[in-house]
């Protein structure tokens, strides 16, 4: 309240509060709709494969030979079948719901499989150098020059058709572009000044690569598995 007998105003005036920096509209401005778009439709492909007993009109197996053959409701097909029937009367739509969550599953367990292997391969060759760096290089080229649907059928002609072992050969595929580009970076991290001042301090190598390479060269392994899962 102003003070009227001293003829003084001591009225405080709060100032403004500062924008929010950090609102969602403000993280999402510079980024083009076009580039959001296909920012949300990862998140929705996730949702629709974990959803898709519930999504699902009927399970992927159930068959109909009455109406085979079907076309989509759009092209005039019956009201049932929203995306048609095939060849042994299976509701398209039901099909195409669960195979986008086996797509999903194959895709992110055989990114992990190789790019965790590939990463422990290449700090190994990284740490030791030598020999075991020439070795471990060697069989990253010899890898690399091998084609990945030779090497799959070789495989499931000898051990048979499987889902997890399809997965496995999808993870041994991939570990050698993680293991070179995870040995590069090593490479090049250790003779940063953060690296050599931990060393002098007396931290173990563990300590050296886990806690502290690691999380700066991590950025570039993630966008490269999130590369590898969107690949067709």
């Amino acid at each position: 309240m102003p003070d009227t007998a001293a003829g003084k105003d001591t009225t405080r005036v709060l100032p403004a509060a500062p924008p929010r920096a950090g609102t969602l509209r403000t993280f999402l401005r510079p980024y083009p709709p076009l580039v959001l778009a296909a920012a949300a439709f990862i998140p929705v492909v996730l949702i629709v494969s974990a959803a898709a007993d519930w999504l699902a009109p009927y399970h992927y197996t159930t068959q109909d030979l009455a109406n085979r053959l079907q076309a989509p409701v759009f092209l005039g097909g019956p009201g049932p079948y929203l995306l048609g029937t095939d060849e042994l009367g299976r509701d398209m739509l039901s099909r195409l719901l669960y195979a986008t969550r086996f797509s999903v599953i194959v895709a992110i367990l055989g990114t992990s499989i190789g790019a965790v292997a590939g990463t422990l391969l290449g700090f190994v060759a990284a740490h030791f150098r030598g020999w075991i760096d020439e070795a471990l290089m060697m069989l990253v080229d010899a890898q690399a020059s091998v084609p990945f649907m030779l090497l799959a059928l070789a495989v499931l002609a000898f051990f048979g058709n499987s889902l997890t072992l399809f997965i496995v050969v999808l993870g041994i595929n991939g570990w050698e572009n993680y293991a070179r580009l995870t040995r590069g970076m090593v490479l090049s991290a250790r003779e940063q000044g953060y690296a050599v001042a931990v060393d002098a301090l007396g931290a173990t190598p563990a300590r050296i690569y886990m806690r502290h390479i690691l999380p700066n060269i991590a950025a570039v392994l993630i966008v490269s598995a999130a590369a590898d899962w969107l690949a067709p």
